[in-house]
Formats: structure tokens, C-alpha cells, sequence
């Protein structure tokens, strides 16, 4: 990162944030939290005048509605004390209270602004320790120039590129967090319509087409698109018996593989940062089978990723349903390596590298 983002332990000494309750509700994601803090930045000094400009034309809707949006930032950056504060005020707006309104606007208000500058100084901190590398990545993906492309000059960039290479590496939990927080941040139009795209192919676990979106918003902002992050070409291997070691020694070095033995955690694994690049699948497991594993992936939307069924004994029923729930590519027992090497050549040729 340019800016090195907030330890759990530096978290803690800005005014009001409750860090570790924070990152537990953000899966230790550094990189959302800070987003969640730009929002609030960018959020506090527009709410400020709007509420204090509704409260004195006595213009009540619009100042509860605006007191809603900033208890949802405060509360996404576990800012409690302010929003034990903000929760007084929303209640006293609601009971119509004016007199008591008017009194406790201006200490609410102060409180505000203080927070929003002790977070700002620890962001300025940051930037001074780490002021040469910002520099350099700044100028690398053109954060805030206002010579090219100006429309977007203010649009913190660094976000999509970090959401691009989030994509890239398979991260795609955390790749949701990010969309999600960039989605709610109100971009316009035109940058609104890729992250909800992404969020869609994100939600279907299609991360090649996630990436092209991704790839599109980057161009939309004159970013640079990141170096392919460097990885093998990986098999998921749902087997209890030795057929991970067969797979290994047909695929060679070049080739992570992964066993899941019963299938119970195929599905986490495909959602994790590990990914595959195809998975492969024995019909017969120890207290399942090969179709309900298959079943499981299609009923959550794994249909990006290459499925091979092997069979120890195939019948016509077995690779028909096999092929209905959507296996692409079928072996027997015992595998032939030059037969099964020859056959994932294809998926590895169109694999991320």
C-alpha cells in the first residue's frame, strides 16, 4: 500500500473509534475500515452546515434525514461515544423538542468536527511517515490529477485498484466488502453501474467476468491496469482415497493441487483466497457422493469453475446426471495421466496467470 493503513493498535488511539469490534464486524479488513473513515471524511463536512442550516429554518424532515446518514457513518466506523451523542439528538428531533434541540446542537456538532480532525491528523501522520512511497503510487495510478481526466480527479482511485487486484487473487469475500462500501460511498452514474455489475458476478462467484468489470472501471479512470498477480495453475481435488497424488504427478510442477476429503469444505475453499482453477470430483466419497458435492457447488452458483467427474465404474445414468448438474469433463478409474494432463491443457491455457 502507499499509505500504510491503521494497525489494530493505532486504531485504538484515534478519538472515539472502537477498533477491534470494528474489524471483527469487517473480517480483520484494514482496507475496508479505511474506507469506512474516508467516508465519514468526506460525509461530516457537508452534513455540518445542512443540519445546522434545517434546525434554523425549522425544517425537521429534512434534519432527522440527515441526522440518519450520519449515524450510519459513525456507527460503520464504531465511533460509539458520538453515536450515543447522535442517537440524543435524532430522539430529541423526533419529540419535536426544539428549545432542547437548539441547546444541544452546537457541543453535538463541535464533538463532531473534533472527531473527524483527530482521525484527519492520524491520516496526515501516516501520510508524512510514508511520504515518498505515496508519492510514487500516486503518480502511478494518478490519484486526484486534475490534467487527465478531471471529471474524476476526486475519486480516491487507489479503492478500484485495490478492488481489481482483490479480484485478481481470488479474494472474492473480501472483494465484496470493498464493492459494497464503494458502492454505498454514491459514486456517479457511470462508475455506479460497473460496481453494482461487479457486486453481481461477485454474488455468482464469477470472478473472470468480476475482473473485466473491474478492468473497465480502471480504464474509466485512466488507472493503470496491476501486473497479473503471479500464481499456478490450481486443482481442487474432492477425493478420500490417493487420487490427489495421481493428479500431482500427471499435472507436474507447475500445478498447485488441493484436497478436500470429505467435500464439506469444497465450497469454502472455492470461495477462499485459494481459489481454483478447475475442480475434480470422484463419484464415490465415504459418507457422500461425488453428486451431492456437484449438487452443492451448482445450488451456490459455482459455474465459472471447470468441473471433470471420475468415476471408478461410469454408467450412462452417472454421466448424465453428472453432466446435467454441470461437469464439463469425464475420467475412469484408474486415471490415465497423459489422457487427464492432455485434457485440463485446454484450462490451463485460459487459467488467470
Amino acid at each position: 500500500m502507499a499509505v500504510k493503513l491503521y494497525l489494530e493498535k493505532e486504531l485504538s488511539e484515534v478519538a472515539g473509534l472502537y477498533s477491534i469490534r470494528a474489524l471483527s464486524k469487517m473480517n480483520g479488513d484494514l482496507e475496508v475500515y479505511s474506507t469506512l473513515l474516508d467516508k465519514l471524511l468526506n460525509q461530516a463536512p457537508r452534513s455540518i452546515p445542512r443540519l445546522k442550516q434545517f434546525l434554523k429554518e425549522k425544517k425537521m424532515t429534512q434534519f432527522i434525514d440527515e441526522m440518519k446518514n450520519v449515524r450510519i457513518d459513525l456507527a460503520d466506523v464504531f465511533a460509539s461515544d458520538m453515536l450515543e451523542r447522535a442517537n440524543k439528538v435524532f430522539d430529541t428531533a423526533e419529540s419535536g423538542d426544539l428549545a432542547k434541540l437548539e441547546a444541544m446542537m452546537e457541543t453535538f456538532l463541535s464533538n463532531l468536527q473534533t472527531l473527524c480532525f483527530d482521525i484527519k491528523q492520524c491520516r496526515t501522520q501516516e501520510m508524512l511517515q510514508n511520504e515518498d512511497e505515496a508519492a510514487a503510487k500516486a503518480a502511478e495510478i494518478d490519484i486526484g490529477s486534475a490534467m487527465i481526466n478531471n471529471k474524476y480527479a476526486t475519486v480516491p482511485k487507489g479503492k478500484f485498484v485495490e478492488l481489481y487486484k482483490r479480484i485478481d487473487t481470488g479474494v472474492l469475500d473480501k472483494a465484496m466488502n470493498l464493492a459494497n462500501v464503494l458502492k454505498a460511498m454514491g459514486f456517479e452514474a457511470s462508475l455506479h453501474k460497473h460496481i453494482v455489475e461487479i457486486i453481481t458476478q461477485l454474488n455468482q462467484f464469477k470472478q473472470t467476468a468480476a475482473l473485466a468489470e473491474a478492468r473497465k472501471l480502471l480504464a474509466l479512470l485512466n488507472c493503470p491496469i496491476p501486473a497479473a498477480a503471479p500464481r499456478l495453475f490450481t486443482v481442487l481435488v474432492v477425493d478420500d482415497a490417493g487420487l490427489t497424488d495421481t493428479v500431482k504427478q500427471a499435472l507436474g510442477d507447475n500445478t498447485t493441487v488441493i484436497n478436500s476429503h470429505m467435500g464439506t469444505d469444497t465450497l469454502q475453499i472455492v470461495q477462499s483466497d485459494k481459489r481454483p482453477d478447475f475442480i475434480l470430483i470422484n463419484e464415490q466419497l465415504k459418507g457422500t457422493d461425488g453428486h451431492q458435492v456437484l449438487d452443492h457447488l451448482v445450488r451456490n452458483r459455482v459455474v465459472d469453475i471447470p468441473i471433470g467427474f471420475v468415476f471408478p465404474m461410469a454408467t450412462s445414468d452417472g454421466v448424465l446426471k453428472a453432466r446435467k448438474n454441470g461437469a464439463c469433463e469425464f475420467f475412469l478409474l484408474p486415471l490415465d495421466s497423459s489422457l487427464f494432463a492432455a485434457k485440463l491443457a485446454k484450462y490451463r491455457a485460459v487459467a488467470p496467470i
